[in-house]
């Protein structure tokens, strides 16, 4: 009897395994693999799409079906597989790219010229519309001007102030622009933004960029990495 209550004990603490389909044995109570230490499995990462393809071709063969490309959003994307643990599919990460971006644009906060044309020279492209941004920008002043009126026995002044360019030419409000908003591997998306000027109490007019697209870019970029993936790898599953 003692031995037998012994042998039911050891059988108890030890956990059951099964194989899987891959023939891997596998505990049926943990997550963790057989012989393996929690934490064996941290995800490679890397910061481009072209990484990301070259991690999968090297570590990845056509024939596991269970491998997929999951894209988070416009600025990462996972490789992931899909493995069975404790008879359950569970996801598991094999690579996480994610995109080095610059600082974010503080849109809609109004900003002294200088220290807006600084900000956005980091943020955005430096295509001809953005070339016709700066100009524009850079030419806006604050005027006073004062009328006098004297009909020889009243005197009336009248005092005007305002903001505008330079040549007194009309600045355009909307703006196409791209901003570095994903990976450098894939065309930045063009979105609409006002440009609005405001008066200050300091010698210089106050500017901002507000965005008049909502969300819509964040959808043509991730088309844009689902694209550059499928180009690289025909064969990719594709998670958007």
């Amino acid at each position: 009897m003692i031995k037998e209550a012994i042998d039911r004990i050891i059988e108890l603490t030890v956990p059951p395994t099964y194989i899987d389909a891959k023939g891997t044995e596998r505990f049926t109570n943990t997550n963790k693999l057989v012989g393996m230490p929690s934490g064996s499995h941290a995800p490679a990462e890397c910061s481009s799409l072209a990484s990301l393809c070259e991690f999968s071709n090297t570590h990845i063969t056509r024939e596991h079906l269970d491998n997929f490309f999951e894209i988070n959003g416009p600025s990462s994307v996972s490789l992931v597989e899909i493995n069975e643990y404790d008879g359950q599919e569970k996801k598991e990460s094999l690579c996480n790219c994610k995109a080095i971006l610059p600082e974010n644009f503080p849109f809609g906060q109004f900003q002294e010229v200088d220290k807006f044309i600084i900000r956005a020279c980091d943020f955005f492209e430096r295509n001809e519309s953005f070339q016709t941004l700066l100009a524009d920008v850079s030419s806006i002043t604050s005027f006073k001007s004062s009328d006098t009126e004297d009909d020889g026995v009243t005197q009336k002044a009248t005092t005007k102030s305002g903001i505008g360019r330079k040549d007194n030419k009309a600045i355009a409000p909307f703006r196409k622009l791209r901003a570095y908003r994903t990976f450098r591997d894939v065309e930045q998306p063009e979105v609409d933004y006002l440009l609005r000027i405001q008066e200050s109490t300091s010698a210089s007019p106050l500017v901002a960029l507000f965005e008049a697209s909502g969300y819509h870019w964040k959808i043509r970029a991730v088309d844009a990495i689902a694209e550059f993936i499928k180009l690289e790898i025909p064969t990719a599953m594709i998670l958007k």
